[in-house]
């Protein structure tokens, strides 16, 4: 791979993908998740089987720091591709999509978001006691509002009937509902 960038050497070798003939809209929110977080679109210069290709590609800003060590794609995959793609699938389903600088606000909670659904996935369950199914895509910038078509396990061991419900999406976190058994009130904020 070569680049007009100083940053890349000639004769570097790299694997991916190449995607012929992105549409308009493909662009706008491949531009918008890597603007948010400094990366910009270069000219390209591609050897691939022998021959040369011209290809576009976001690269990370220049004074970047990538860390110490050696990095691992199977590493980075096994730990981080899911939340990963989880986080990505959230940012393109926000309508109105926001400005890169916004995106880049929002996203701490984003990834905290993603990774809270990871880890919900990885538990089991012994027996179907709900269906829960997203009823629209959610909406709101920092935090989000999700409806949701749920169906919860009744006594009698059959499914309830279908019910519309809207929950705020949140992370993970501890709840506190504050009681005073004496007066018997609950503090609600």
């Amino acid at each position: 791979m070569s680049s007009r960038s100083s940053r890349h050497v000639r004769g570097g070798l790299v694997q991916g993908l190449i995607w012929p003939d992105l549409s308009e809209e493909q662009m706008r929110r491949l531009r918008l998740y890597e603007s948010a977080f400094g990366y910009a679109l270069h000219d390209l210069t591609l050897l691939v089987d022998g021959r040369r290709h011209k290809a576009h590609g976001y690269l990370p800003p220049r004074d970047q720091n990538p860390g110490r060590g050696v990095w691992s794609l199977e590493v980075w995959e096994q730990a981080h591709l899911a939340p990963a793609i989880d986080a990505a699938q959230e940012v393109l389903t926000l309508d109105p999509l926001p400005d890169p600088a916004t995106l880049r606000q929002m996203w701490p909670m984003i990834e905290a978001r993603a990774w809270a659904r990871q880890r919900a996935a990885r538990r089991t369950r012994t027996a179907r006691d709900f269906d829960i199914t997203p009823a629209a895509p959610a909406s709101g910038r920092f935090f989000r509002f999700q409806g949701f078509d749920v169906s919860h396990a009744l006594f009698d061991g059959t499914l309830s009937p279908v019910l519309r419900r809207e929950v705020f999406v949140g992370v993970d976190a501890a709840l506190l509902l504050p009681y005073d058994p004496q007066r018997d009130r609950v503090l609600l904020l």
